[in-house]
């Protein structure tokens, strides 16, 4: 059981340090449009020369399910709810129109070359910014949130010149702000910080108007970055590429892969430390059995009476009278001076 525990735990090690490896050399953009916009996603990974994408296929993951659909097969368009805002560009970008907050998500580009899969993957991260308008008697409220895949990793907070009878009420990945109506017709700024990039995105209050990025924000220098333009507008739709450190599945884990290595190194040590423990245990057992066991080999104990039959009075003189025998076998514990039986007349 232990060999076989050892064995379980190898094959595990072994599977671990492949999957890091396999996703080590993803790479990952991100980008953040508000609803209405359209927006290109790039495939960093595409295979050249490609006519019409037959090697390329497009996934989707939701932000509210862990499902994964198919948009893009080898270069034809799935049926989908969005297939019918949904082309690829000349390099195998994928075009979304008019982008909704169901939109939000994962997309996956991936090579195909005669049915295997070619390189790494390409991960596309699409944020969605969308600012709700909600009347209640005398005040007016704004809501700017922002929907992601996965955890936030976006800062929001409205940007406002009067604050005079002005509620704000900051949460994650949204904020609100409430107001006066007489103040209804006054343009309130929302800003988005894409902590992924650095990337600052500031959206007017009012509808169907798209995001500006705020100019001198620049991810920092360490960090190597290849910044590409969405072809709705000019500024707002620009990522990062940035290259997936070892362990994490998908880019937004990239700060985190090391939790989970570690994670896996001390549940391996834990269990091969309780498999020797087993063992030795197993063994102290054993011996001490084999040391208590007592070899009690008593084939037989038996007690003979002979009685004399004879109807004449017996002479005590003789020594001629009735015969007592007792018989016992000596076990192996017992000291060997001990006699083997005694007989007793």
């Amino acid at each position: 059981m232990v060999q076989s525990g050892h064995i379980q735990m190898c094959v595990f090690w072994i599977l671990l340090l492949q999957f890091a490896a396999a996703v080590s050399s993803r790479t990952s953009s991100y980008f953040t449009v508000r609803v209405g916009d359209d927006v290109t996603l790039p495939c960093e990974n595409v295979i050249k020369p490609q006519p019409s994408c037959g090697s390329t296929t497009w996934l989707y993951s939701t932000r509210k399910r862990s499902e994964t659909e198919e948009l893009v097969t080898l270069g034809k368009i799935c049926e989908s709810p969005k297939s019918d805002r949904l082309s690829l560009t000349a390099d195998c970008s994928l075009l979304i129109e008019r982008v909704t907050d169901e939109d939000a998500g994962l997309y996956t580009c991936r090579q195909f070359t005669s049915g295997r899969q070619q390189g790494s993957d390409h991960v596309v991260h699409l944020s969605v910014i969308d600012i709700t308008e909600r009347t209640h008697t005398d005040k007016v409220t704004l809501t700017c949130s922002v929907l992601t895949f996965g955890d936030c990793r976006h800062t929001v907070e409205w940007l406002i010149q009067s604050t005079r009878n002005t509620k704000i009420s900051p949460s994650t990945c949204q904020s609100s702000v409430s107001f006066d109506s007489d103040r209804k017709d006054e343009s309130f700024t929302c800003k988005v910080t894409d902590n992924n990039n650095n990337n600052v995105l500031l959206c007017s209050s009012k509808p169907l108007t798209s995001c500006k990025r705020q100019p001198g924000v620049d991810k920092p220098s360490t960090t190597s970055t290849t910044t590409h333009t969405s072809t709705q507008t000019s500024e707002n739709n620009k990522s990062t590429d940035v290259t997936l450190s070892p362990g994490s599945q998908y880019a937004l884990l990239n700060d985190y892969w090391w939790v989970f290595l570690i994670g896996a190194v001390v549940v391996f040590v834990a269990l091969l430390i309780i498999g020797v423990k087993v063992r030795s245990k197993k063994t102290e057992e054993n011996q001490t059995e084999e040391n208590n066991t007592v070899d009690a080999e008593v084939a037989y104990a038996s007690v003979s009476y002979t009685k004399n039959t004879s109807s004449e009075p017996r002479d005590r003189s003789t020594g001629d009278g009735d015969a007592v025998t007792y018989t016992t076998v000596r076990a192996a514990s017992t000291d060997p001076s001990d006699p083997v039986y005694s007989t007793l007349k």
